[in-house]
């Protein structure tokens, strides 16, 4: 028999903490919130809310969510006596992702002015209370395949994530107060670096080649299946080198008119 200490931030806080005193090791987390509700019209004369337990609550462990179709045993494998749990209200926002690809310089990224135009757009669920680093992880999930040439692969600290034109830099962020509890619209900056490959470790079998017709797209085999690149992310990566070449020439062609100054004043 386990005693669970619950930590309340559901709706106004109030209990601050809920306590379930000998329960089961085999009970689901869905009946640990039916628990819960009855706690709550008997703690709060004036709770009323029609919606089910397991569609309104969501349970905490740590960092770790309890999946209602659990049983309590599956995160109590020591055998403690004592838990302590965390109560959250289960909200979700609609986020979308525009990805688009940039170059830095001098603390500035430059991109294509028609690149949002073209740019991938990933649309997904996540629960308000989560924080911007959990939200970075799920976009690595969808973004797996994209490497460097070296084999590198995007990790949370390369991921920018822009809201209205602000860059998000604070990973413990909460999701809800991005944009006041509302549905999210996101640009990921991504650096030119990084771009769909064949995966070369894959051993005895044949990667389909890329091909490239006018109007079609790029195909690249990878090893979670097929991953589109288009025409238009080619021509991206082409316009943004090219911005970067004319970058390096006039930094080359300053340098050269400093020393040639410094000459004449010696002499």
């Amino acid at each position: 028999m386990v005693n669970i200490t619950i930590n309340n931030h559901f709706g106004d806080k109030e209990p601050a903490t809920l306590s379930l005193t000998n329960i089961s090791d085999d009970i689901t987390v869905s009946s640990i919130c039916i628990l819960v509700e009855n706690q709550f019209k008997c703690m709060k004369p004036g709770y009323h809310d029609e919606r089910e337990p397991e569609e309104k609550f969501v349970l905490y462990c740590g960092h770790q969510e309890l999946q209602n179709s659990s049983q309590l045993s599956e995160y109590n494998s020591v055998g403690l006596h004592e838990l302590t749990f965390y109560l959250y209200e289960r909200r979700s926002i609609n986020v979308t992702v525009h990805l688009i690809k940039y170059i830095q310089c001098c603390g500035i990224y430059f991109s294509p002015v028609w690149g949002k135009l073209f740019a991938k757009k990933l649309t997904f669920k996540i629960l308000d209370h989560h924080n911007l680093l959990k939200l970075k992880i799920i976009l690595l999930g969808y973004l797996d395949g994209y490497t460097t040439r070296q084999g590198e692969k995007l990790t949370p600290e390369t991921v920018r994530l822009v809201h209205k034109r602000y860059l998000l830099e604070d990973d413990l962020q909460q999701i809800k107060d991005i944009n006041g509890g509302n549905d999210l619209s996101l640009t990921l900056l991504m650096p030119l670096k990084y771009a769909v490959r064949p995966d070369t470790s894959l051993s005895g079998r044949k990667l389909d080649s890329a091909r490239c017709d006018k109007g079609d797209s790029c195909a690249t085999t990878n090893a979670q299946g097929m991953c589109h690149l288009t025409i238009a992310e080619q021509k991206m990566e082409e316009s943004l080198q090219s911005v970067q070449s004319a970058q390096n020439e006039v930094t080359a062609v300053m340098y050269a008119q400093g020393g040639d100054s410094s000459n004449t004043t010696t002499a």
